[in-house]
């Protein structure tokens, strides 16, 4: 089970102000393991980062985390709260970057029948409408509606995918596009 770490202001600013005390600038620090992004986040506080990712990034600060255990208390987050790290991600589509969500969705493996699936497919469709890859989009939508069905996804993401599918799909027909729109609302099955 992947561990995160909920990264207090506290915690994000002794990581900042370590960095800059060994005169790194955040691209210093950054390698295939943590981007200068997941940084940035930490370095902000308030955020959730694999654990992993977070101690790579102490270990190359030659940071002691045994030293620091009074910022860490509480600071684990079990995967109950990807919930709330979807919809977080969610609003750094539309707040911040889809790439840096994209960055965030690619650290979530989930199984292949868990319920929040759907959702992880849904933004992921998301962050590649906001990109302007249509196709990928669309994919990722059908996906996420699948998953769905799978599930028995009682939330309206389906009908937002089939919205955002008649959305993507209304510049190459109006009647496709329509026909989704109307999936959407449960008219046609």
């Amino acid at each position: 089970m992947k561990e995160f770490i909920l990264i207090s202001p506290e915690l994000g600013d002794l990581i900042r102000k370590t960095r800059k005390e060994k005169k790194k600038r955040q691209e210093d620090l950054a390698d295939d393991i943590i981007s200068p992004s997941t940084i940035s986040n930490i370095e902000r506080g308030a955020c959730q980062v694999s654990k992993n990712k977070f101690e790579h990034l102490c270990k190359k600060l030659d940071l002691d985390l045994e030293k620091e255990q009074p910022l860490l208390k509480g600071t684990t987050a079990p995967d109950e709260n990807l919930s709330n790290r979807l919809m977080a991600i969610e609003n750094d589509i539309d707040l911040v970057s889809p790439d840096l969500a994209l960055e965030e969705l690619r650290e979530i493996h989930l199984e292949k029948n868990d319920p929040l699936l759907s959702e992880y497919f849904f933004l992921k469709a998301k962050c590649y409408s906001k990109k302007s890859l249509l196709k990928k989009a669309h994919s990722y939508y059908l996906k996420s509606i699948q998953q769905a069905d799978i599930t028995k996804n009682e939330t309206n993401l389906r009908a937002a995918a089939y919205y955002e599918i008649g959305r993507i799909m209304h510049s190459n027909s109006i009647k496709e596009a329509l026909h989704y729109v109307e999936k959407g609302l449960g008219r046609v099955w």
